[in-house]
């Protein structure tokens, strides 16, 4: 066994960053994922009276055909059975429309059982696989096969370096197979990790799981309409992309999504008892702080200390959300020391 570490984990950096928020004349933070709006809040220790902006994506439904395929789980316990319904439901989408595909998967493991599967029922088409310990050559290597027009698979790991800040417009790319919710492993340190943040915050599964992964479902998914020309198709592959808590938590400019079965699913789907890496849905909801799905939304802004826009601006901005103060610390984290704001000077984070 490897001999024990000991690492610094920043888990709530709120604590952290609130100094830095007061002594500051202005900050402005913006990203394509500051939703949900209060567990950013919190984790980021935002003040209360923060000016919050959604700027709409400039696509469109019509440019995206989303799919839920409910009948297969890709839960730890499940993942062997189900590499092979998910092959059958990636080699029907090629069929029905050859191009260019990116499959996300949790693990390399469970990538190699799906990939595995699928060769064996089509050997001639094009495959290739992200690996582990990719290096720059390897990297430019696997993106150089999505070319205009091109066909072929390719199988990558969910959060890696290809799910974020990878742009193939165009054909090079034309749908994406998401068989995850991103949801971390289980073990003794992530469920450290939430029991914390439930002590933290009131939902330790929300915040150290459920949002974290779909930003990374979202991610990924994201790949494929890069243009305002683009059009796609995504799958969204396990049983819990039907709950309304998670789909709540999806880009509001996508589509409905239509229920769709893989192929030879009937023996994939959840053992009941296979709750521990679904958090408290077996018992319930998570608790979601949004009672609708997010704006349309291609960058969210967020204006600390910043005056309101004006009467009768383009984009008015919402009403802020409260963010509430954390209980008393009895064991505060060890900070820099804070520097007083010079007072020509401002600060802006990105």
């Amino acid at each position: 066994p490897p001999p024990p570490a000991l690492t610094l984990r920043n888990v709530t950096p709120a604590d952290h960053l609130r100094p830095r928020w007061t002594a500051a004349h202005q900050v402005t933070l913006f990203s394509a994922t500051l939703t949900p709006r209060q567990f950013h809040a919190d984790c980021l220790g935002l003040p209360d009276g923060c000016a919050w902006l959604d700027v709409p994506a400039p696509f469109s439904p019509a440019q995206l055909a989303l799919h839920v395929v409910r009948d297969v789980s890709t839960r730890w316990a499940d993942r062997a059975r189900s590499a092979g319904p998910i092959a059958g439901l990636i080699e029907r989408q090629f069929l029905q429309r050859p191009g260019n595909y990116l499959a996300f998967f949790s693990s390399f493991d469970y990538l190699n059982q799906a990939a595995d599967a699928l060769a064996a029922r089509q050997p001639d088409w094009p495959l290739w696989r992200q690996t582990r310990g990719m290096d720059a050559a390897a990297t430019e290597a696997f993106l150089a096969r999505f070319v205009e027009g091109g066909q072929g698979i390719g199988f990558a790991v969910l959060g890696g370096a290809f799910a974020e800040g990878v742009d193939l417009p165009g054909s090079r790319l034309i749908g994406a197979f998401v068989a995850t919710l991103g949801l971390p492993p289980v073990g003794p340190v992530q469920d450290a990790l939430r029991e914390r943040l439930h002590q933290r915050y009131g939902d330790g599964f929300a915040y150290a799981c459920l949002y974290p992964g779909l930003r990374k479902v979202v991610q990924a998914a994201g790949r494929v309409v890069r243009t305002p020309q683009d059009e796609g198709v995504v799958y969204l592959i396990d049983d819990r992309f039907g709950r309304a808590d998670v789909q709540r938590l999806l880009p509001a400019w996508w589509p409905a999504p239509r229920l769709t079965r893989a192929v030879g699913a009937a023996h994939a789907s959840a053992p009941a008892d296979a709750a521990r890496q679904d958090g408290p849905s077996q018992a319930g909801p998570s608790k979601v702080h949004e009672t609708t799905r997010p704006a349309s939304t291609m960058k969210c802004v967020v204006q600390v200390g910043a005056a309101p826009p004006p009467s009768g601006a383009l984009m008015p901005t919402p009403p802020p959300t409260a963010v509430r103060p954390p209980p008393p610390n009895p064991n505060p984290p060890m900070l820099m020391p804070t520097v007083a704001p010079e007072p020509s000077r401002g600060c802006v984070a990105t």
